[in-house]
């Protein structure tokens, strides 16, 4: 929207273009100060934070469009003469007037109402859900679904101990890269996968806290490979932020969900136990880290990581195909069963003269396979 248009009722969509965003300029003199990468991070905190809602995403070439919540802003006055335009000046805060309490109630229903006590006053304190015709609250102002003397905690405020555990490996990674480079984390074991199952499930940690914690823990668990090499440490930190640049993150810079990331992260570690393999049977000398982590290096005379992906994706088609012969195999025995009792029940039947021969017969040829038939007209 551009600065002065008038707008009745609710914002319009607002677009957001990283690079227009920073490239953006009011009298030669830029609004804001930030790299494209900084501006995505900040949309991201604002649209996790709803206070950008509706978000959509239209293309990679295209800017993403989302609304400013109605709670927090809402426009209703759309006369161009009560305006004033400023450009570039400061901001002064305006004095403000404060209210006295009062105890009276205007319209709400009593028991929609919480109250609170402040200098000893009864405060009427109404409820977010006040507005809804669900009555959450007795007639005492507790909660019917929390016990007597215990608060109910909003999900903000809950401690989560795995969240904690986990945000304190995160380590930083200048820090880390020299540990791993002097063979520190040689035997230090890696985060347990229900540990990370867990978190993306139900934890706290924001996703770039998530995304931070398993390149690191990545990183720990393949340094098996350069046992017996000692790589720089500044090897080690292009390679992290190769990670960081790159991984667990879409086109336009938004990371993906946790459980998307620990399924990456289940398959790189996959990947790292076969290298370290090969390594041992080979004898062979790894690559530099930032070398050996080249997205780019995909063949097998190259020699890097990345070789390792699609004997990942092999093997798992590989186990798809066999878990499909499986339920295959078991389908085509509950049928044969199925076919058995048929031809059992029908020549019970017969023995006990409920159906003649050629009501046999039609019944067999109708109903079940040919071989049935075959064995019927042998036996005649």
């Amino acid at each position: 929207m551009e600065l002065g248009q008038s707008c009745a009722g609710t914002l319009p969509q607002a677009q957001l273009n990283s690079y227009e965003i920073g490239m953006h300029r009011l009298n030669d003199i830029p609004r804001l100060n930030m790299k494209k990468r900084t501006i995505q991070r900040h949309l991201k905190r604002l649209l996790e934070a709803e206070i950008l809602v509706g978000y959509v995403f239209r293309g990679t070439k295209r800017p993403t469009v989302a609304y400013i919540n109605n709670e927090i802003l809402l426009v209703k006055d759309s006369q161009e003469s009560l305006k004033t335009f400023t450009e570039n000046q400061p901001f002064n805060l305006l004095p403000t007037t404060s209210c006295r309490n009062i105890n009276h109630v205007t319209s709400t229903l009593k028991r929609n109402i919480k109250t609170r006590e402040v200098n000893n006053l009864p405060v009427a304190n109404f409820h977010k859900d006040s507005l809804s015709n669900k009555n959450t609250t007795n007639q005492n102002g507790e909660y019917k679904n929390t016990k007597k003397g215990k608060r109910n905690l909003g999900p903000s405020q809950k401690f989560n101990a795995n969240s904690e555990f986990l945000k304190q490996r995160i380590l930083e990674p200048n820090k880390l890269a020299a540990e791993i480079s002097a063979k520190k984390h040689q035997h230090t074991p890696t985060l347990p996968i229900q540990a990370l199952k867990q978190e993306a499930e139900s934890g706290t940690l924001s996703r770039e806290e998530f995304k931070t914690l398993l390149i690191q823990d990545f990183f720990i668990y393949s340094s098996k490979l350069w046992a017996n090499s000692s790589p720089y440490t500044g090897s080690f930190i292009k390679a992290i932020r190769m990670f960081e640049d790159n991984e667990f993150q879409a086109a336009n810079g938004f990371l993906y969900h946790k459980d998307t990331m620990l399924k990456s992260i289940i398959k790189y570690r996959w990947m790292a136990d076969r290298a370290s393999n090969w390594l041992k049977n080979y004898g062979k000398y790894t690559l530099y880290p930032h070398l050996y982590f080249d997205f780019t290096r995909t063949e097998k005379h190259e020699g890097g990581f990345w070789l390792w992906s699609n004997r990942y994706d092999s093997q798992q088609a590989r186990k798809k195909t066999a878990q499909n012969n499986k339920v295959s195999q078991v389908a085509k025995g509950n049928a044969r069963k199925k076919d058995h009792r048929k031809a059992v029940t029908a020549i019970n039947k017969y023995l006990k003269n409920k159906m003649n021969l050629t009501d046999l017969q039609e019944y067999i040829a109708a109903n079940l396979p040919h071989k049935f038939t075959k064995k019927i007209s042998s036996n005649d």
